[in-house]
């Protein structure tokens, strides 16, 4: 790597981590909030009877809640042990890091050249959420959840640690707590939060900047020769690169150049929703054949949505890419 290169790189990486560090610092802060002062039974109250109603209400729940998939899983899992519908609770699961405020605001600067990105992260991730629910109509609680909870290696079970692991630290708390407590709590549990998926930003931006470059143009003219397969990169990328969906966009922005942005939305869609550090959570709270087919359907329903949208987009007015 020459001296240019590498200050191509340096320039690129800083960019992307240094602008995305605002929204991943507010994200970890707000999901700190939510779980140290909001309780999942919450969200189980204000649901219709009807599962179908169930589905669709929690769906738009994203857009109050601003939590990345760092921490929706374990939330989820608490969600189906407190009785609430498995195809309700993934709906939730898969809706939440897509279309919170957070994830959409970091989208909107990320991108704004193409404000319409914005709409269509909505769009096809509610369109996923509906459609990957109904695989999971008649099932039942016992049919997914592990069988035993995963321990987390806790050394200290304090409010703060970080909610990537499936224990429940909540109730390792004493029942009676001071203000300035429940305070310090917040700040360890937001400072493990953001050091957490920190990591996974620097090596995202690491490679969003050796992408633009080191690889040649031969080589990405490959990916970008037929849509399908630019599509299908980018949702591979974005299950390696494990993003926080704070600051996917970010990371996703680089590639503007590069793909079209239909496949950029497959990286902005599969990013949120299917990662290798939320593989790794899955297995510790649901059972194996389900992660795996999980993990499977809503790639390949990413994929079809997509492409669907992809070739019949461009008939509808005022809907095109």
């Amino acid at each position: 790597m020459n001296q240019n290169t590498w200050n191509d790189f340096s320039l690129i990486f800083l960019s992307t981590f240094v602008e995305a560090i605002p929204f991943l610092l507010i994200g970890a802060f707000v999901a700190s909030l939510l779980e140290l002062y909001v309780s999942e039974n919450t969200i189980r109250k204000i649901l219709p009877k009807n599962i179908f109603l169930q589905i669709f209400a929690i769906s738009f729940t994203g857009f109050i809640f601003p939590v990345c998939e760092c921490a929706i899983i374990p939330i989820t899992r608490k969600l189906i042990q407190k009785q609430v519908p498995v195809p309700v609770a993934l709906t939730f699961m898969m809706t939440v890091p897509i279309i919170n405020p957070i994830s959409l605001a970091a989208t909107y600067f990320a991108f704004p050249q193409h404000p319409q990105i914005v709409i269509y992260r909505i769009i096809f991730g509610l369109a996923v959420s509906w459609l990957g629910s109904i695989f999971y109509l008649t099932t039942k609680s016992g049919a997914i959840l592990a069988p035993t909870f995963v321990p987390c290696g806790c050394t200290t079970h304090e409010a703060g640690h970080a909610t990537s692991c499936t224990h429940d630290h909540k109730q390792h708390l004493p029942k009676q707590t001071s203000a300035l407590n429940r305070f310090l709590s917040l700040i360890r549990h937001t400072k493990n939060e953001f050091f957490d998926v920190g990591v996974y930003l620097i090596f995202g931006s690491a490679i969003s900047a050796f992408i633009q470059v080191i690889l040649p143009d031969s080589a990405l003219s490959i990916i970008q020769k037929h849509e399908s397969i630019s599509l299908v990169s980018l949702q591979l990328l974005g299950y390696i690169l494990s993003l926080c969906s704070h600051a996917d966009a970010f990371v996703a922005a680089g590639f503007i150049n590069h793909f079209s942005i239909y496949a950029i939305m497959g990286f902005l869609i599969t990013s949120p929703l299917l990662d290798i550090k939320n593989t790794i959570v899955l297995y510790g709270s649901f059972q194996k054949k389900f992660t795996n087919l999980f993990i499977l359907r809503i790639f390949i329903l990413i994929f079809i949505v997509i492409t669907i949208y992809y070739y019949t987009g461009k008939y509808l007015p005022g809907f095109s890419l």
